[in-house]
């Protein structure tokens, strides 16, 4: 069972963060070009993924994660990498709610703001790969086990 659950866990960061990867490019592409409707393009994308791949994945690494932990002869909740990893999920999640998706949908309707919001969110997403990234390295070398 704990293979399945390391499995599906595994899986849905992989869709999390790979997701986030590519809207980053995609977001460096569509700056990048002299057409606007290319940035609205983006935006629709972004708005399509929070929907579709984040809230799904997010909530699904969080739950396996949670199982995994639960599971657990060996890891726990006083493991600091795994409180931290679940604290960012969270942050994550209240990110694309109260900034990303509210942010995607005002710079879709405002055509003159949209390449300032869109450098904006852009900022934002990259920090925030960066902190998953960091959570992949702490899930992988397990720092302080």
């Amino acid at each position: 069972m704990r293979d399945w659950l390391l499995f599906f866990h595994i899986l849905f960061a992989i869709v999390w963060l790979g997701g986030s990867i590519f809207l980053l490019l995609q977001a460096m592409r569509a700056r990048q070009s002299a057409d606007p409707d290319d940035r609205l393009r983006f935006l629709h994308l972004v708005e399509f993924a929070g929907k579709f791949v984040f809230n799904i994945s997010g909530v699904l690494v969080f739950v396996f994660g949670l199982w995994l932990v639960i599971d657990s002869s060996v890891f726990g909740f006083d493991d600091w990498w795994v409180s931290f990893a679940m604290l960012v999920v969270i942050a994550s999640a209240l990110l694309g709610m109260f900034y990303f998706a509210p942010q995607t949908r005002k710079a879709i309707a405002d055509p003159a703001a949209r390449d300032a919001i869109t450098q904006r969110i852009y900022s934002v997403a990259l920090g925030e790969a960066a902190v998953l990234v960091f959570v992949l390295w702490t899930m992988v070398f397990k720092p302080g086990s």
